[in-house]
């Protein structure tokens, strides 16, 4: 399992996209590959990061699918947990 601090920097950065709308400068609704691209990881950490998301306390909705990661998530979305777990995570 990932480190609780590195979920929530995913979960923020599908935060902070969520009230963009230039595609050019970010993804909405987000995807395994853009948000891989937008911190700079590997689109298997993000992959990974985003399960751990869903696993510890239904942090994200998504849709998964089979693709260049396993799984490979899309239409990334936060749920009220996880804009909870990313506002208490920011004040701290």
């Amino acid at each position: 399992m990932a480190r609780y601090d590195d979920v929530l920097d995913v979960l923020k950065v599908v935060r902070d996209h969520e009230s963009i709308r230039d595609p050019d400068k970010a993804c909405n609704p987000c995807e395994t590959i853009a948000l891989a691209k937008a911190m700079d990881l590997e689109p298997q950490e993000v992959a990974d990061l985003l399960s751990d998301a869903e696993r510890r306390g239904r942090m994200i909705t998504a849709k998964k699918a089979k693709g260049e990661t396993e799984p490979y998530f899309s239409n990334v979305r936060l749920t009220p947990n996880g804009r909870a777990a990313v506002a208490r995570h920011s004040r701290d």
